[in-house]
């Protein structure tokens, strides 16, 4: 056999077992993730958390009591859902939750700044969690464009409306993110954020 086809075996093996290999470890691993561990959709309820930090930020009642299920659609046509507290104000919060997270994983805060500012708070649910539509996890992005047609929707409710963006983790990402993208009514972005 000639120098060069052993030299080319050896070059083979070492790229085989090198880059292949953990490329296609990898690539199972996400695959596994994906469908056992249930990456692409979230869903759980605020009372299957046990985490103490998280219960004490949550003001049930309060939720439940004050807030009514608003939806949109998306601009691939999916559903999106969001819990609106209405004031007789032209402030208005919009939360956006993070990474798996609840729409009443902040409600001890934003019922504190209600309770002082008077303010419309719009808690929006991100999509592919929870009970909003859609397949997978942007981790903002497609959440971004998402958050600008919640803005137009308020905006379309309240022309005046003068809005406050809220997010946590993932929902200070989507916040982020929203920025590139026009808000369908033609208002320019302005305000400040909290992330």
């Amino acid at each position: 056999m000639p120098v060069g086809a052993i030299v080319g075996i050896i070059i083979g093996g070492i790229v085989t077992i090198f880059f292949l290999i953990p490329f296609i470890i990898s690539f199972i691993i996400v695959l596994y993730a994906q469908s056992n561990l249930g990456i692409h959709k979230i869903k759980r309820g605020w009372d299957k958390n046990p985490n103490p930090d998280f219960m004490m930020m949550i003001d049930k009642d309060w939720f439940k009591e004050n807030f009514q299920k608003v939806q949109i659609k998306s601009k691939d046509k999916k559903q999106l859902n969001g819990y609106l507290h209405k004031e007789d104000s032209n402030f208005y919060i919009i939360f956006c939750h993070g990474y798996g997270g609840e729409v009443v994983e902040k409600t001890v805060i934003l019922r504190q700044l209600n309770e002082k500012y008077h303010c419309n708070i719009l808690i929006i649910e991100q999509r592919a969690q929870l009970t909003s539509k859609a397949k997978i996890i942007t981790m903002g992005v497609k959440e971004g464009v998402d958050l600008s047609l919640w803005v137009s929707y308020l905006i379309d409710l309240n022309s005046n409306a003068k809005i406050m963006l809220y997010g946590q983790s993932m929902g200070a990402a989507t916040i982020m993110n929203s920025f590139n993208y026009e808000i369908e009514n033609g208002k320019p972005w302005e305000g400040w954020i909290q992330p």
